[in-house]
């Protein structure tokens, strides 16, 4: 083969092609600030029939009982085959670290019936659709105005507490005045603009037997 460098041409023309350096902003899953993920959202219930107090109540910031009914209050007669629970839907998945139920301040006092202060038997469940549940944590005997459950940091959308009566004529009730869901939800940053790639072209004259180095 005819060697260039050494060919009658004493002188011809290359394209030398730089590439540009490629800049990816790549998303940051920032860590977020434990919270109360679940103030100011207006839980459902899983049942048709009438209650007392108001569903937004359970999550206004506002513990104890007023002397507007700032609870939800259910009873056994009623609600016992109704499998009586409040479901929560986040808005989107959130890491869950801990639980907390709160009863009523009314019938805390000494010597009162403390079994219509609060929820006493309870499961915590969680749920990626809505539709299908898994048990996060089981309370039983609680008898605790403010009782909280830590949860091994499960990552759901849906929430729910399922209040457990033992029968439907076991006289059992129970007031939720606030429920606080800790967690963090983590979120994507803004998008930006996506990356270009910049070709440049440069000549250059060469004369017979240079080397070029590119």
């Amino acid at each position: 083969m005819k060697n260039i460098w050494k060919s009658k041409w004493k002188m011809f023309v290359i394209s030398v092609v730089s590439a540009s350096v490629i800049c990816v902003n790549l998303p940051v899953f920032a860590e977020q600030e434990v919270t109360n993920i679940a103030f100011g959202i207006t839980p459902t219930q899983s049942f048709s029939s009438s209650t007392t107090g108001t569903l937004s109540t359970v999550t206004d910031g506002i513990k104890g009982e007023g002397s507007g009914g700032t609870s939800w209050f259910i009873r056994a007669d009623y609600h016992y085959s109704q499998n009586p629970a409040l479901i929560f839907d986040l808005g989107a998945s959130a890491t869950v670290s801990s639980f907390v139920v709160i009863g009523s301040t009314r019938y805390t006092n000494p010597g009162s019936d403390n079994s219509y202060a609060l929820a006493k038997n309870y499961d915590i469940l969680y749920s990626d659709n809505g539709n299908d549940w898994t048990t996060a944590a089981t309370v039983s005997d609680n008898v605790n105005y403010e009782n909280t459950t830590e949860i091994p940091e499960i990552t759901a959308r849906y929430w729910k507490i399922f209040v457990k009566f033992q029968s439907e004529t076991s006289g059992e009730r129970a007031k939720i005045c606030e429920i606080e869901i800790y967690g963090t939800k983590t979120e994507l940053p803004p998008p930006t603009e996506p990356p270009t790639v910049g070709m440049t072209g440069e000549r250059a004259e060469i004369d017979e037997g240079e080397t070029v180095r590119v």
